[in-house]
């Protein structure tokens, strides 16, 4: 098995292929954009949904300061 310290060949491309195909679950998926409206576009587009298939929390408006902007931040996940 993967984590008997025993090397395994089939437990690498497994675990290559978990990666390349995202998972339908509750996990949540942060993402930010200029807008609202864009992080919220960049989540759902990893979450492979529309946004009636999955809850939006803003987590951070876009703010300008003197120095920096801050971009919008949100996490999305799976209804």
């Amino acid at each position: 098995p993967c984590g008997s310290g025993k090397a395994f060949a089939g437990c690498h491309a497994l675990s290559e292929q978990a990666r390349a195909v995202p998972a339908r679950s509750t996990a949540s998926v942060e993402a930010v954009g200029a807008t609202v409206d864009q992080a919220t576009w960049r989540a759902l587009e990893v979450l492979q949904l529309a946004e009636s298939q999955a809850r939006v929390e803003v987590i951070e408006e876009p703010s300008r300061g003197l120095l920096r902007r801050r971009p919008a931040r949100v996490r999305a996940w799976p209804l």
